[in-house]
């Protein structure tokens, strides 16, 4: 990166009498053009110290000891063949009326030590042809008001969250995947419809649980299937009935229930109604 600071040039004095002109006036005003051979110049200065020097390299040195005020009343050109460095060390302003075009054909490097704002009246649009990387030391807060579409045409999305995550969705929220969704929860997952139905659905349905799995619903649990399979050594029904219209067989024994309705709180006491028939 090029220095943003430079001190002055002063050209030492290498005049040679008579080759050098100098005119002062009664208030201090200079205007001196120097012909001395290898020592060229053009010195204009004024009596405040403001000057204008044309060395004998051709370079230009300008000092304005007060302010500087310029007005260009029609196009204006600038090109710059080498490097270009400016420092300003109180505020800096630029008001454009029109367009304004930047373009960087290297690198842009940008660093604020401050605050950074932009603020854009109409629509902002960013055009990445590369790879993008962001760092935030600090929070990031997004406050949008009509919407958000991302699109990603490859390579998937990673997230990787250290703390915890919250959303809030005031409205609907639908979730499409054409391939394969997994969850996985260390500690635990939670799914709740406080005022609505709780659907999962699918060609197949797994819900696995490596220690204990919990199903609660404060009203009627409904299950449908052609067929429900339970692999267990033990199944407890406590506090309640077990109904079946139809068989409920013991595979690995000899006895088949045809139309049993057995009633009871789980501890065996209850009497047994049984269908005509069979004792």
């Amino acid at each position: 990166m090029a220095n943003n600071t430079f001190n002055h040039p002063f050209p030492t004095d290498q005049s040679v009498y008579p080759y050098n002109n100098v005119t002062q006036t009664r208030s201090g005003h200079i205007f001196e053009i120097d012909d001395t051979l290898g020592n060229e110049r053009i010195h204009e200065k004024h009596k405040s110290g403001t000057s204008r020097i044309i060395d004998a390299e051709g370079k230009l040195s300008v000092m304005v000891v007060s302010n500087r005020y310029t007005t260009i009343c029609g196009e204006d050109f600038v090109t710059i063949m080498g490097d270009a460095n400016i420092t300003v060390n109180g505020s800096a302003n630029l008001t454009v009326n029109g367009n304004y075009n930047v373009e960087v054909n290297g690198n842009m490097n940008q660093t604020v030590k401050g605050e950074y704002r932009l603020k854009v009246g109409a629509a902002y649009k960013n055009e990445v042809l590369g790879d993008k990387a962001e760092n935030i030391v600090g929070k990031k807060d997004s406050i949008v008001g009509n919407g958000v579409n991302n699109t990603v045409r490859g390579g998937g999305i990673k997230n990787m969250v250290v703390g915890s995550i919250e959303e809030t969705v005031a409205g609907g929220y639908t979730g499409i995947y054409t391939g394969s969704s997994s969850t996985t929860a260390l500690l635990g997952a939670s799914m709740t419809a406080p005022a609505g139905a709780a659907t999962i659905g699918g060609m197949t349905a797994a819900i696995d649980g490596v220690s204990m799995l919990t199903l609660t619903s404060l009203g009627p649990t409904m299950m449908y299937s052609t067929v429900t399979n339970m692999t267990t050594p033990l199944v407890n029904v406590l506090g309640g009935a077990l109904i079946a219209a139809g068989d409920v067989r013991a595979l690995g024994g000899t006895t088949g229930l045809a139309t049993h309705m057995h009633l009871g709180d789980g501890t065996g006491n209850a009497p047994a109604p049984t269908a005509p028939g069979i004792g």
